[in-house]
């Protein structure tokens, strides 16, 4: 979870990860401390998976308000951290997946995790331009259990007008991945054509309504 700054305390937004100390989270939590700093914002919309190996993955945003690259506002990032235990106390790998100029202006990227069937880890984000007059939704593939390499994929874009918002992932019977997002008063869905979501991809109108939609999620059912 994600604890945020309020100005007066000094101690910087925070990503914490809380384990339960039993089945029905009774008897308290183990939280741990896994990223962020004073200075440094990180954890914002974070989304948790347990790999293959039993051990959490988490994928999250952040912005360092100390970076200087000349442009307005703090550069944003899109990371993931691989716990080393169960309890991600020790041995944990953070890599960024994105630092860029052009996710900057406060603006940060909602990401959503999901274990692929090979055992890989692959997550979705959401890039806004420096401009704000496009963004897009991007998928990650770990190359590898620690995510410490990727395959970057841009499924699909929007602009100023008619963004596309709030990217979802799951994976489908078939083992490939399934993305649920929003656009132009739609709800659309994004049927990835193998594990990497790096072709063969096919985008349909879900749901549509005139107003405009909001925060869409997305799991498999039974059948």
């Amino acid at each position: 979870y994600y604890t945020a700054d309020d100005g007066t305390t000094g101690t910087g937004s925070k990503l914490y990860v809380a384990t339960c100390n039993n089945a029905i989270c009774s008897n308290g939590a183990t939280i741990v401390h896994v990223d962020g700093s004073q200075g440094y914002a990180a954890g914002i919309f974070n989304s948790l998976g347990i790999g293959s190996d039993g051990l959490p993955v988490i994928s999250y945003s952040g912005v360092d308000p100390n970076d200087d690259d000349g442009m307005p506002g703090p550069i944003a990032e899109v990371k993931v951290l691989k716990c080393g235990t169960k309890l991600c106390d020790a041995g944990n790998t953070i890599t960024t997946v994105q630092e860029d100029a052009s996710v900057s202006h406060n603006i940060f990227t909602p990401t959503s995790i999901a274990m692929g069937s090979e055992g890989l880890p692959i997550l979705v984000y959401l890039e806004y331009t420096q401009s704000g007059n496009r963004n897009a939704i991007k998928a990650a593939k770990c190359r590898d259990a620690t995510c410490t390499t990727f395959v970057i994929t841009e499924l699909v874009h929007g602009d100023l007008n008619w963004p596309v918002a709030h990217p979802e992932i799951a994976i489908g019977s078939d083992g490939l991945p399934i993305v649920a997002y929003d656009y132009a008063g739609g709800l659309h869905v994004v049927k990835c054509g193998n594990h990497a979501c790096s072709s063969g991809n096919t985008d349909n109108v879900a749901a549509f309504d005139i107003r405009i939609t909001y925060f869409s999620d997305i799991a498999i059912g039974s059948d």
